[in-house]
C-alpha cells in the first residue's frame, strides 16, 4: 500500500505488508484464471487466515501485479523487523498504471481487456470466498491492520483491486463499495486502534478502501474520547448515529440557546 498517501504527522506507522510467499510460486500473467488449479488448490480450502493469506496474495495479489506487467520481485522489498524479513512495496503502481491509460495502441487496449477480465475473477474470488472465510477465521479474534499480518496481506488484495478499477475501470466502476469495510470486525478494530470510532465503517459507507486507509492516517478529532463502547453504527461518545448525523455539541448549542431566551423571559 505504498502507492497511497499517508499523513505525514501521524502518531500511526503505515502498515506494513508482509512478502509471505518466500519460495513458493506466484502467479504468472497468462495463470491467473486457473492457477490455484496448477496449484491443487483452492482459497476455500485454506484452514487458517495466515495460509488463507498466503494463498491470497501468490495468487490475486501478484497475479493482478504480472497481468499489468509487474514481475513479483519488483515489488519485493527488504526490511529491518523482529517478525518478518521482506515486505511487499507496490509504490512503482502508479506508473505503470498511467503508461497503460496512456497507451493508445492495439496491444495496449488488449491489456486492458486482460486486467478487467481478471479484476472481475478476483472480485467475485474476494465476495464469494475471501471475505466469508476472514469473516470466520475473525470469530472470537482481535484482529487490526497493524496486529495481523494476514489481515494486512488481505487488505491490500482489496486496495489493490480498487486502485487498478480506480484508475482503469468506467466511472461507476471507481465508486465500488468495500468489500472490507463493511461488517469486517478487523477494520472497526483498525478504527479503533487509531482513536477513531468504529462505526465510522458504516456510516462513511460510500468511501472507497484506498480513502478508507488513507483516513486511517488523519488525527482524531478528540483524543480525549473513548470509542470502546461504541456500537457497529453509533457512536456514544458524539450522539451521533447512520440516521440523524445529530451530534452531542450541536444538541448542546440548541439547549444552551434555549436556556438564554429562557433568561430572558424571566
Amino acid at each position: 500500500m505504498d502507492h497511497l498517501t499517508w499523513y505525514p504527522q501521524s502518531s500511526i506507522p503505515p502498515v506494513q505488508v508482509p512478502y509471505v510467499c518466500g519460495n513458493e510460486p506466484t502467479c504468472k500473467k497468462d495463470q491467473f484464471l486457473d492457477f490455484a488449479t496448477l496449484q491443487g488448490w483452492e482459497l476455500k480450502q485454506s484452514d487458517s487466515l495466515a495460509q488463507l493469506a498466503t494463498r491470497s496474495q501468490a495468487w490475486l495479489f501478484f497475479g493482478l501485479l504480472a497481468v499489468i506487467g509487474i514481475p513479483a520481485q519488483n515489488c519485493r522489498a527488504s526490511r529491518a523487523s523482529a517478525t518478518f524479513e521482506n515486505v511487499v512495496n507496490a509504490s512503482i503502481l502508479p506508473s505503470v498504471l498511467r503508461s497503460i491509460v496512456e497507451g493508445d495502441d492495439e496491444n495496449n487496449v488488449a491489456l486492458i481487456v486482460d486486467v478487467m477480465t481478471a479484476l472481475a475473477r478476483a472480485e467475485e474470488l474476494m465476495r464469494a470466498e475471501v471475505i466469508p472465510l476472514i469473516k470466520e477465521f475473525e470469530e472470537g479474534e482481535t484482529l487490526n491492520l497493524w496486529s495481523s499480518q494476514p489481515y494486512a496481506i488481505l487488505f491490500s488484495i482489496e486496495i489493490l483491486i480498487d486502485t487498478i478499477v480506480f484508475v482503469l475501470g468506467d466511472e461507476a466502476d471507481s465508486r465500488r463499495v468495500s468489500l472490507f469495510a463493511q461488517g469486517m470486525e478487523g477494520i472497526e478494530q483498525s478504527l479503533l486502534h487509531v482513536g477513531k470510532c468504529r462505526s465510522l465503517a458504516h456510516r462513511l459507507d460510500n468511501l472507497r478502501s484506498s480513502e478508507f486507509y488513507v483516513l486511517l492516517s488523519f488525527p482524531s478529532g478528540d483524543i480525549r474520547s473513548d470509542h470502546s463502547k461504541c456500537n457497529h453504527t453509533s457512536c456514544c461518545c458524539f450522539d451521533v448515529d447512520q440516521t440523524s448525523y445529530r451530534t452531542r455539541h450541536v444538541e448542546d448549542c440548541v439547549m444552551a440557546k434555549r436556556f438564554r431566551l429562557m433568561k430572558r423571559s424571566l
